[in-house]
């Protein structure tokens, strides 16, 4: 006669992770769901995980599933019966890394909710400051406020904080936009860049073909006059966006003189509203 399942204990134990063994379902998981025999109301993790085996035995009826692992005295783990598991390994992957020196980055947009491959990313650059006694930098990268809102923003930290990701204070790349300008103005200056009205369907064919565009060898006042329309957020600044003077033949066509800056006044941006008429782009 199998013995009683503690249903408390078990959606304890599944409240962060999606089998009793881990990350894979193994012969406890159906051993234990079999002696549930059917679905608890109470315990709702444990109610997701049984209707997910429940599928899991209705798909794949005769499927073998793998004993469940064991921990051995020396820590590693291996299957009953079977042979020590290669698992994911971090030591000596960062070469030349400093013990208390190694500095991360997870910079998201505020612009949809976390999904699990930037859960993937957060936790791999979490993974590796705390190996190596280092810091993780959070920094929103919020220059399109088109697209981005506060309710996401919010989502993001709240996962960051479920993650139990441990982070240095949060910073915005929205902050930095008076220096930004500073720094695409001196671009125009130092002739690696122009402000181009081509409208963006032409402007994807003639990259495409590796045409350079009329506005490409403009002389400076026009880009400084057309930069000053684009950050007024006039009618004509909107037609305008600065392009960066790299190379047209490139092979790679990402690097075909792409826009740096460009006007945004549809949507207020939301942490500064209206304050900016102009945003950088992420290549920039």
């Amino acid at each position: 006669m199998a013995a009683a399942v503690d249903l408390v204990a078990l959606d304890r134990l599944l409240t962060d992770q999606s089998y009793v063994s881990g990350a894979n379902a193994t012969q406890q998981d159906f051993a234990q769901w079999a002696a549930i025999k059917t679905c608890p109301e109470k315990q709702l993790h444990v109610a997701r995980w049984w209707q997910h085996l429940a599928a899991l035995k209705k798909m794949f009826p005769l499927k073998k599933w793998p004993a469940a692992e064991v921990e051995k005295k020396d820590g590693a783990s291996r299957k009953e019966g079977g042979k020590c598991k290669d698992e994911a390994n971090l030591e000596n992957r960062l070469v030349n890394a400093v013990q208390g020196g190694v500095v991360t980055r997870f910079p998201p947009e505020p612009s949809g909710y976390l999904h699990i491959g930037h859960a993937k990313a957060a936790l791999l650059n979490a993974t590796y400051a705390e190996v190596y006694g280092g810091k993780v930098l959070l920094r929103f990268d919020d220059t399109n406020p088109s697209k981005e809102k506060m309710e996401y923003q919010e989502a993001i930290l709240a996962d960051m904080k479920l993650l139990g990701i441990n982070h240095e204070p949060v910073t915005f790349s929205s902050d930095c936009i008076d220096e930004l300008e500073k720094d695409m103005e001196k671009m125009l200056r130092n002739g690696f860049s122009y402000v181009d009205d081509t409208p963006a369907a032409q402007m994807k064919e003639e990259r495409d073909a590796g045409i350079e565009s009329k506005c490409r060898n403009q002389p400076l006042e026009e880009n400084l006059r057309r930069w000053k329309e684009m950050l007024a957020g006039s009618e004509q600044g909107l037609t305008y966006a600065c392009r960066a003077k790299i190379d047209m033949q490139c092979p790679n066509k990402c690097m075909r003189d792409p826009v740096f800056y460009r006007c945004k006044v549809d949507e207020p941006h939301h942490r500064h509203g209206f304050k900016y008429k102009a945003f950088p782009t992420y290549d920039f």
